[in-house]
């Protein structure tokens, strides 16, 4: 991932970046778009610059999201649990208790995923079929592992 003042400067030179390629580190707490990757995803638009994110990455984040709430969700309901311990014989508390499944949760992720990428013409790249083999015959005949070839 590059910083805004690099993208900048790549925009003033003769030959823009053409291509972007997210990590997982990049898109910390995805899919809410933070407000510090709107402005690159919309000057990489501008520059007509390719914004990818491979599958696995999204599957990264998308696992990260679901533990993430599990998690929130269980303090929340713990100290639900405390409060109505706290109040018991004094009052009622009529507060629900969360619990999403985890599909629910995959489902909500991947909405909103496929929404964010649609607004900022992100493409996702899909996990290669290439075999373990395969990779380590590229890297004991050092052959260059990736190519220039068109998608879709």
């Amino acid at each position: 991932w590059l910083p805004y003042e690099t993208i900048s400067a790549i925009a003033m030179e003769s030959q823009p970046l053409k291509r972007i390629y997210f990590d997982t580190n990049a898109l910390f707490r995805w899919p809410n778009a933070a407000n510090n990757l709107t402005l690159p995803f919309g000057i990489a638009n501008w520059l007509k610059t390719e914004l990818y994110l491979p599958t696995a990455v999204e599957d990264e984040l998308e696992g990260q999201f679901v533990r993430s709430a599990k998690k929130l969700c269980e303090n929340i309901n713990s100290n639900i649990k405390e409060l109505e311990k706290l109040c018991r014989n004094v009052a009622d508390v009529p507060i629900e208790k969360p619990n999403p499944s985890d599909e629910q949760l995959r489902k909500l992720f991947r909405e909103r995923s496929n929404q964010l990428k649609e607004i900022y013409g992100i493409s996702t790249l899909p996990t290669t079929l290439a075999t373990a083999e395969s990779f380590l015959a590229m890297a004991i005949n050092r052959k260059v592992p990736f190519e220039e070839c068109a998608i879709g």
